[in-house]
């Protein structure tokens, strides 16, 4: 996915490069480390604002990613399963709902 993040970077297709960039970062986190090279390039090419909607279309594209694997109730899942790994006396301590 990063060969076509920087492909659509070189023809100049903004958009369809940082969701490239962003599901090639949901299915393997080592691309995270082209990360400053990425947001340099937007940077240098793109309007302040333009960039950072881009820099923010990545993030929304993993926490929809993220969404539909986890299903609806994707909090509630995370302090469920956060909950069932420690003891309850724990979870109150932290502050966690245990639910």
């Amino acid at each position: 996915m990063l060969f076509i993040a920087i492909y659509a970077y070189q023809k100049r297709i903004w958009t369809v490069g940082s969701v490239a960039y962003s599901f090639g970062v949901g299915i393997k986190m080592s691309l995270l480390l082209a990360a400053p090279a990425v947001g340099i390039v937007l940077l240098q090419a793109l309007p302040l604002r333009r960039a950072v909607n881009a820099a923010f279309l990545m993030g929304q594209v993993q926490v929809r990613r993220n969404y539909v694997q986890k299903g609806s109730n994707l909090i509630s899942s995370l302090l469920v399963h956060h909950c069932t790994s420690i003891h309850t006396s724990q979870c109150v301590r932290l502050f966690v709902p245990c639910i």
